[in-house]
């Protein structure tokens, strides 16, 4: 972590502090009002720090809303300072940063205490660069830097300030990066011979670097579709906010295959590192390994160490096996329940190529969690299936990731056991800090149990991890919502649109987040266009039923209802009913659905716009909520 997001959580830690106090515990109104105020003045989006706005977002005011005639947020705005006083009065007392709300501004002060303010200190310009009177022995740190800004109208200029405090110190004191971005392999031979071998080096060699302790690794997500772009590589680490890139080739000639591997500084352009193998084809996939331990080096890091035999990474076997699993995850990623029983074929041919490859056993749990999580196939017919393969991976690779992320999906989706799922997260999210996957999977546990706070921290990780991973931005995004953040679940939705027209959950999400914020009639419109370029999309027919029902067209959510096919899933019921008005009906749907494990009834369940009345506290205890 570099010394510029060190101090946003900080900020972030202290907020939580707060927020978990016996003074805010019960203060639902004052907590969501000072988190709303903290979190946007550390991006700096000044204009959610109007009043306004704040009556908006936070008090669910409408856009008739005049605040002349509703003090809601002053009178808020009062209690909150009060309860800020009665905290730093007592638990806080020794918070190294307390937060300030100023009379007549809604813009946070963030006062440093003295130790917290040195290492703020440590990330600012050297001395030689700053000017005489801004040096740090005059004490600018000790004071709040937010009012100083403010005081010379200059807040505009925050979020800049914290993009050259992350970026100058992208780098340790040695001038070595911490964040790395490796980019597909190039195949030199003109026949696609290689594109398989340079395919499998980049994904290893990501899943490799990410044990290193303190180096962060671009998601393999976001680092294929910006290379597919042709993006020059020192923009493409910008973009994924790097400090190096990892390029490569492969060439066959005289028998032999030549890989060549380059790191380079995004900054500045220079060459760290660069190293050339020459392998047979049966010794090829085993250069991960060398290449791995040679960055480590470089970047004056330590790799973890590896668990399997050195001799099992060049055997043919396991480059096939690396082939097919690749083959099965890239489909899996299309987010097409269609696609998925063709998935699962190619892990277990993987499986079958290479029982011995860790990857191959932890991707197929993924597959299975996620068909039964869709309701294709039971829980009682794939889970003991899905534990071995899990148990497997780890007995193989006991650091392996990606079967902890699938340990954790399990307790989520399938098991609904919380225990677990929090057990699980808290260690996982220690061992690996910069697995995107990890973080996000936790994140949308945390949102599910309402822990907001939590959950945001490990969502925006992960999307910072992997920028362009759809599935990282689509929690984010339904963290948001459902934490009554209407407005920003709404931007970031439409983010993820733009990142991924093609990803099935982004139009599902976005749609649910209108119909949450009262925008039904623009929901309609909205879904209407899309099913008219995918008919197919049961889950929109769904939503487009609801709203009908809601808009007292009953015949209209009837012909949605029919559209949703011989055998639909239960939750798509649960909208046609809901919206019909219902609520025994559609809670009957939904208590199926919970049973048959659908992934999307959870997300049903705690959607704060969907009303179960009587039923509800028995659909919560279904799943132990």
């Amino acid at each position: 972590m570099s010394l510029g997001e060190r101090n946003i959580a900080i900020v972030r830690e202290c907020l939580q502090r707060v927020l978990d106090s016996p003074v805010f515990s019960r203060a639902n109104r004052q907590s969501a009002f000072l988190r709303h105020v903290v979190e946007n003045g550390l991006t700096g989006n000044l204009e959610a720090l109007k009043e306004y706005q704040i009556g908006l977002s936070v008090y669910g005011r409408g856009a008739s809303y005049d605040t002349r005639a509703d003090p809601i947020v002053r009178v808020e705005a009062s209690r909150l300072r009060s309860k800020l006083r009665e905290y730093y009065e007592t638990a806080g007392a020794d918070d190294p940063v307390r937060f300030e709300i100023p009379k007549g501004s809604y813009v946070p002060v963030f006062h440093w205490r003295e130790a917290a303010a040195e290492e703020v200190a440590e990330a600012a310009p050297a001395p030689e660069e700053q000017s005489a009177d801004r040096g740090r022995s005059g004490g600018f740190w000790q004071r709040s830097w937010l009012r100083l800004v403010a005081a010379a109208g200059l807040l505009a200029l925050i979020p800049a300030a914290w993009w050259i405090l992350r970026n100058r110190s992208a780098a340790p004191p040695g001038g070595m990066p911490r964040s790395i971005a490796i980019v597909p392999f190039r195949d030199l031979s003109g026949s696609g011979a290689n594109k398989e071998l340079c395919d499998a080096l980049a994904e290893a060699l990501t899943e490799e670097l990410s044990r290193v302790e303190g180096l962060q690794v671009a998601g393999r997500t976001s680092t294929l579709r910006l290379s597919g772009r042709n993006t020059d590589l020192r923009e493409l680490g910008r973009q994924l906010n790097v400090g190096a890139v990892l390029e490569g080739s492969a060439q066959s000639a005289s028998g032999l295959v030549r890989i060549r591997a380059r790191m380079f500084d995004v900054g500045t352009g220079f060459q760290l590192w660069s190293g050339t193998f020459d392998r047979t084809s049966t010794e090829a996939f085993a250069v991960q390994d060398e290449i791995a331990r040679a960055i480590a080096s470089t970047l004056r890091l330590q790799l973890g160490r590896r668990r399997e035999d050195a001799s099992k990474l060049s055997s043919p076997k396991r480059l096939k096996a690396h082939d097919l699993f690749v083959k099965g995850r890239q489909l899996h990623r299309q987010g097409d329940p269609a696609v998925l029983e063709e998935a699962r074929g190619y892990h277990l041919k993987a499986v079958e190529a290479d029982p011995d490859y860790p990857l191959a056993h932890s991707g197929l749990a993924h597959i299975d969690i996620t068909i039964m999580s869709e309701g294709l196939r039971p829980a009682g017919e794939l889970r003991a299936e899905t534990v071995q393969s899990i148990e497997k991976a780890l007995a193989l690779d006991p650091a392996l990731s990606d079967a902890f992320s699938a340990r954790v999906r399990l307790a989520r989706d399938v098991d609904h056991d919380w225990p677990e799922v929090e057990a699980t997260c808290r260690e996982v999210t220690r061992m690996f800090p910069n697995a995107a996957s990890v973080r996000g999977n936790c994140g949308t546990a945390y949102a599910i149990l309402g822990r907001f706070s939590q959950a945001e921290e490990e969502l925006r990780a992960a999307v910072r991890l992997d920028p362009l991973w759809p599935g990282g931005l689509d929690g984010l995004a339904w963290m948001l919502y459902i934490a009554g953040r209407q407005d920003e679940a709404l931007r970031q939705a439409q983010a993820l649109m733009k990142v991924d027209p093609a990803f099935k959950g982004a139009r599902r999400t976005y749609a649910r987040i209108l119909i949450g914020s009262g925008r039904l009639k623009q929901a309609r419109e909205y879904l209407e266009l899309e099913l008219a370029k995918a008919p197919e999309s049961a889950d929109l027919w769904a939503l487009l039923g609801y709203i009908r029902g809601k808009l007292n067209d009953r015949a209209g959510a009837h012909e949605c209802r029919a559209k949703l096919g011989p055998k639909p899933l239960q939750v798509d019921e649960t909208f046609i009913w809901l919206g019909l008005g219902d609520q025994e009906r559609a809670a009957g749907h939904l208590a199926a659905a919970l049973d048959n494990r659908e992934s999307a009834a959870i997300d049903v369940l705690v959607d704060p716009a969907l009303e179960f009345g009587p039923h509800a506290r028995r659909l919560r205890a279904k799943v132990k909520l």
